[in-house]
This record gives C-alpha cells, sequence and structure tokens, in this order.
C-alpha cells in the first residue's frame, strides 16, 4: 500500500472511533428526567424567593419539581406529603418544614420508599433547633439555624440599645408557634439577659410575615408602650412597623428620641428602607442560594452521592451577618 493510501486509511480510522466515542458518550449521559416535590408556601417574599431558586437550578438539573403550597399550615403540609407519597411519582421531597418534629414519621415512611429527603430552611427532625441530619437516611439540610439568628438579632438590639438605659424592647413574632421563631426567642432572650440596661417590654405574636400585619400589631404595641425604644421584627413586619411609628406622631431612626427599628431579612424593600434610615438594622437572608443548594443536595443524593450535606446559605455566601446603613452598599438585595 503507498503512503498516501496508508495514511488516508488512518485518518478514516481516527475519524470512525472519534464518532464511536462520541455516540458511546452521549448514550451514556444522565437522560432521566427526576420527579421531586417541594413543599413549602409561595405566600411570602422569602419562599418565593427560594422557590425561584429551585426552579432555576432544577432546569439545569433535569429535575422536575411539582410545587405543594400549604401556606402557613401544618397539618395541610403533613396532608400534602403523604399524598404525595401515595401517588408513587416521585424521586425526592425538598421540605420546608412548618413542624419538623410532627414530620419525622412521614420522613421516614419516605425514606422506606426510597424517595430522597432534603430539609431546608428549618429543622427537620424532633430537634426545631437543631441544624443538622437529625433523622437517619436524610440527604441534606440546607438551613440557617434560627438560634444563630437569635444570637444576631441579640447583637442587633445591643447595638440599637447603646447608651440607652433603660432600652425597653419588643419582638414581634410572624408566627409565634413556628420552630423558626422559637428558635429566635431562645436565642436572643438568652443573650440580652446579660445586658442589664435592656428590657424586653412584650412578645407579640401575628404579623403573618406581611407589612399589614407588623403595622396592626406595633400599633397595639405602642398603644401599651409609648415609651418602646426598639422594635424587632421578621423584615416584612418591621417595614409595618415604620408606618405604625410614624402615624403615632413619633420618629424611626437613630437619634435618641427615635425608635430604633430591627429585622430579619433583606428583601429590596427592606434593603431601600435600610438606606433611607427607616430601618436601624437587620439581618441578610439567601433565599435563591438556599433554593440553589437544596437541589443540589438532591440531585447529588439521586445520583447515588455518599453521605449528607448540611450547608448554611448565608456563611456559604460570606455576607455581612448584619447590615446597617454604613455598610448596605456592600450587598445586593436578591428580591
Amino acid at each position: 500500500m503507498s503512503p498516501r493510501r496508508i495514511w488516508t486509511a488512518a485518518v478514516i480510522g481516527l475519524a470512525s472511533l472519534l464518532a464511536a466515542a462520541a455516540t458511546s458518550a452521549a448514550s451514556s449521559a444522565p437522560t432521566k428526567t427526576y420527579r421531586v416535590a417541594w413543599f413549602s408556601t409561595k405566600s411570602n417574599r422569602f419562599l418565593s424567593a427560594e422557590l425561584a431558586g429551585v426552579l432555576k437550578e432544577a432546569k439545569k438539573l433535569k429535575i422536575k419539581i411539582t410545587v405543594f403550597d400549604s401556606g402557613f399550615d401544618a397539618n395541610k403540609q403533613y396532608s400534602q406529603i403523604q399524598d404525595a407519597m401515595t401517588l408513587n411519582k416521585f424521586n425526592g421531597f425538598i421540605i420546608v418544614p412548618l413542624n419538623g418534629p410532627g414530620l419525622v414519621p412521614l420522613v421516614r415512611q419516605a425514606l422506606k420508599k426510597k424517595i430522597r429527603v432534603v430539609g431546608s430552611n428549618t429543622p427537620l427532625g424532633p430537634n426545631p433547633f437543631n441544624v443538622g441530619i437529625q433523622i437517619k437516611g436524610v440527604s441534606g439540610e440546607v438551613a440557617t439555624s434560627q438560634i444563630r439568628r437569635g444570637h444576631w438579632m441579640a447583637k442587633q438590639m445591643v447595638q440599637a440599645c447603646a447608651g440607652i438605659d433603660p432600652c425597653k424592647v419588643a419582638y414581634m413574632a410572624g408566627v409565634a408557634a413556628l420552630p423558626l421563631e422559637r428558635g429566635v426567642r431562645a436565642g436572643f432572650e438568652a443573650e440580652i439577659k446579660r445586658h442589664p440596661n435592656i428590657q424586653e417590654v412584650a412578645y407579640l405574636d401575628g404579623t403573618g410575615y406581611t407589612t399589614a400585619g407588623g403595622q396592626q400589631v406595633a400599633a397595639d404595641l405602642l398603644v401599651a408602650h409609648p415609651d418602646i425604644n426598639v422594635i424587632a421584627s421578621e423584615a416584612q413586619g418591621a417595614l409595618g412597623a415604620v408606618l405604625a411609628v410614624q402615624a403615632a406622631g413619633k420618629s424611626v431612626g437613630p437619634g435618641p428620641n427615635q425608635v430604633r427599628i430591627l429585622g430579619i431579612g433583606s428583601a429590596c424593600n427592606v434593603i431601600a428602607a435600610i438606606k433611607k434610615g427607616q430601618l436601624y438594622s437587620v439581618q441578610p437572608d439567601a433565599a435563591v442560594p438556599q433554593g440553589k443548594y437544596s437541589v443540589k443536595v438532591m440531585a447529588a443524593a439521586l445520583h447515588g452521592a455518599k453521605g449528607p450535606r448540611v450547608i448554611d446559605p448565608i456563611l456559604r455566601a460570606k455576607i455581612p451577618t448584619i447590615i446597617r446603613k454604613a455598610n448596605v452598599s456592600k450587598y445586593r438585595c436578591e428580591y
């Protein structure tokens, strides 16, 4: 055979090998679309943003998400998880638990059915304050400890009460019975006891994580405690407190005769209020990354990854844990 024919044959052979390799790679690439149920609610800004992160990441990873929206009804969420199991079509459950201890039996049933389970936002298990894997077989937990949030809230209160003695503070819960609220309360009340100038004069329920709810609760608070120095709440409730304070003829801000208002959460309207000086300080949240990481952990589990993963989305994002006017430019709001 001539050198030219040998060269031509070699080129054809190499091309055939490359084509065969490409065909093999294509056939071995994952083509299965996994079905995952997401149990939470779209009825507040934070969880809607988390869902946006879930859906965006799920699309990249060939995961089909079905949303089960329970509002803030723990009994409804329990029933929805039961119903989802009977459908026998889901490979995984991402659960934002409203009652972590109460869901333990259902989670164990799901695991026995080979359904992968990932907890998000609040602890999934018997201890509502333990962000970690509490149920053997759960694939991951993506959440910021509410006890840690309570410690951050205590730090906010200490900063806001600097130079004020006595400093009268009140906290307004969205839904006080929820584990997340109980964790925050346990965290900040234990810490502020070490500061004798801080007096917690009221712990109130019922903002419902809305501005309107926060305004109503704060209005009642101001009637009972017109000399309040600091009001704290989840951030949408805190914005309602701003309106209530202004309606009562008082001023919000950092001044000695102003009411200082603290929040947990950093939606774009909250960050705008920080810039205007209406809110004294807030804690950040990482709603979109929380949704993204919960899907990433789920995808890894569905593909056989060994061992559970525990991720704090705020610490992973390396953002300031307390946002004030002085450092607000370093934070970019998500929703």
